[in-house]
């Protein structure tokens, strides 16, 4: 009937129009969701998902992961809040299901693009660029001895950062602390974008917004980034531009 009818037809415009997820999005994850991860998500290149939503005219579903099964993770470090010849982190974990950081030891890490520091420019030594400074605990400081400091690879634009597991572990994102200091000068030289990705580019993020580090002690600044986070976004933001094909057509 025409009272049915138009009951569905409610129904179906009050569900597209609902967000896809009610949690509100972190402030730490600042940039526009990209294609690859579509692309990756619908691919069933995650783990456990909570619920999925699917498009109109042959599109795939995209799922709210929540989990990733990995051994090779990759980040790579794009560009820095100012300055031209240094970038750094304080720190690194990957976190596994219960939100918890997986032991990493240094033999876990590479940088074939680093190069060390030695005696010259940025102020530091060549443990400034120790891999093991991205280990471990106490990362909230301002302590610019206990952070990682590596020279820009100007050639190839970026500073690549291989983290190798001992075997597939179930993860639900990593956490990151952004080089700190004392300074504006050093604060300049944390990652100001920074690009995920994992078991050589199965499933990539797109390039992330870092904010600074708060030039000083004492303060809780690391960044987690989720991958349900992201693919809820990415699912919010494929049901806005339906609905703006949909506008675009009646």
């Amino acid at each position: 009937t025409g009272t049915t009818s138009a009951a569905a037809a409610a129904a179906a415009a009050a569900t597209m129009s609902s967000p896809p997820m009610t949690r509100r999005m972190p402030e730490t994850t600042t940039a526009t969701p990209s294609a690859t991860l579509a692309a990756t998500a619908t691919a069933g290149a995650y783990g456990s998902s909570s619920s999925s939503s699917s498009s109109s005219g042959g599109a795939s579903t995209v799922s709210y992961v929540r989990t990733l099964s990995v051994r090779h993770i990759r980040l790579e470090l794009l560009s820095t809040w100012g300055d031209s010849e240094y970038i750094g982190l304080g720190g690194v974990d990957v976190l596994n299901v219960h939100g918890q950081a997986l032991r990493l030891t240094k033999a876990m890490l590479r940088c074939a693009s680093c190069l060390d520091l030695g005696g010259g420019g940025g102020g530091g030594t060549a443990e400034r660029s120790d891999l093991n400074n991205l280990l471990g605990t106490g990362h909230d400081t301002a302590n610019t001895h206990a952070m990682w400091l590596v020279p820009m690879d100007h050639d190839r634009k970026r500073v690549v950062l291989d983290i190798d597991l001992p075997g597939t572990h179930e993860i639900t994102g990593v956490r990151l602390w952004n080089y700190n200091g004392t300074t504006m000068d050093e604060i300049l030289r944390g990652c100001r974008l920074v690009t995920l990705s994992f078991d050589q580019g199965r499933v990539t993020l797109p390039p992330l917004l870092l904010r600074p580090a708060p030039m000083c002690d004492g303060v809780r600044f690391a960044q987690a980034i989720t991958f349900d986070r992201w693919v809820a976004a990415m699912a919010m933001q494929q049901q806005q531009q339906q609905q703006q094909q949909q506008q675009q057509q009646q």
